[in-house]
């Protein structure tokens, strides 16, 4: 059996060199400042108010603060507050990581 026809080879090239591509990518983007944006910005304010205990306010926008729940109504972020507290700022970056390798692994 050649090496390419093995299950464990299809698994590594299926799924850990686009987790190592993608991690590459949004990992080293976060860490160099680059996702501080509308989108994952402001769910990573919000995540990090949630984890604290207070309730998060929209402030990105433009004008005045509003609470963010009225603005972006996303309660699964209660969900993952332990991952803030675990990864920090990464949080919503490694799930999000974690899901793709999921998928690729129910799509293999």
């Amino acid at each position: 059996m050649s090496l390419l026809r093995r299950p464990v080879f299809q698994v590594f090239i299926s799924l850990f060199i686009p987790a190592l591509l993608w991690g590459g990518v949004s990992f080293v983007n976060h860490a160099c400042f680059r996702t501080f944006a509308l989108d994952l910005g402001m769910m990573n304010q919000a995540l990090f108010q949630f984890s604290q205990g207070t309730m998060p306010m929209f402030t990105q926008g433009m004008g005045e603060e509003m609470p963010f729940l009225c603005d972006h109504f996303s309660p699964v972020l209660f969900l993952l507050v332990p991952f803030q507290w675990i990864f920090g700022s990464y949080a919503l970056l490694v799930v999000q990581w974690l899901a793709l390798l999921a998928t690729g692994w129910f799509i293999y």
